[in-house]
């Protein structure tokens, strides 16, 4: 809204990415995996992200890789209420790598 509102966005493949950069969604774009990835690596905290390497390591696979696995990671983790697109996208993942016969390991 901000974007839209504030900074005149209109392009609706950018809207997509910054409504989406946190929790990815369902028929996610190729600019939402990119946009959802960076916020991932580019960290903000002091340390490192503890699935970066992984994350990093899996996107020689495709980016639904590296999305795919650091929903893993969240999802393993103590999330007590996950977002319902998070959800949603973490199933869409899994069933487009299992069809791209992504590693899994």
């Amino acid at each position: 809204m901000l974007a839209k509102t504030v900074f005149q966005v209109s392009d609706p493949d950018i809207l997509s990415a910054i409504s989406c950069h946190t929790t990815l969604k369902t028929h996610y774009r190729r600019l939402d995996l990119l946009v959802f990835l960076a916020d991932k690596i580019k960290w903000d905290r002091k340390d490192q992200a503890p699935f970066l390497t992984g994350l990093l390591d899996r996107l020689d696979d495709s980016l639904e890789a590296a999305a795919e696995f650091y929903m893993d990671w969240l999802f393993a983790g103590d999330l007590v209420v996950p977002h319902p697109w998070a959800v949603a996208a973490k199933a869409e993942l899994a069933n487009t790598c299992a069809s791209m016969d992504v590693r899994r390991d």
